[in-house]
């Protein structure tokens, strides 16, 4: 007999993390959820490991810097942007 998914267990840091990046429908610069919003880098890994996040990466104009932005799994990134 096949054994059921696993359902993820998450802490109340990540629950709120990942709250947060599914009422973005774009996604989030990770610097904002450290600073602004007082996310935990590790807590934004652990959704990450669990696939319930993601990372993409977009440029700004002009390219001066690359920064990772985040969203929930239900909003795939990809470089450029979202989908």
């Amino acid at each position: 007999m096949a054994e059921p998914p696993r359902e993820p267990s998450l802490s109340i840091e990540q629950r709120r993390a990942l709250a947060l990046l599914a009422s973005i429908p774009h996604g989030i610069i990770e610097d904002l959820l450290v600073l602004n919003h007082e996310v935990d880098r590790a807590a934004i890994a652990g959704l990450v490991q669990e696939g319930l996040a993601t990372a993409g990466a977009r440029s700004s104009r002009p390219p001066i810097a690359r920064r990772s932005t985040w969203s929930a799994s239900g909003s795939p990134m990809r470089a450029g942007g979202p989908s």
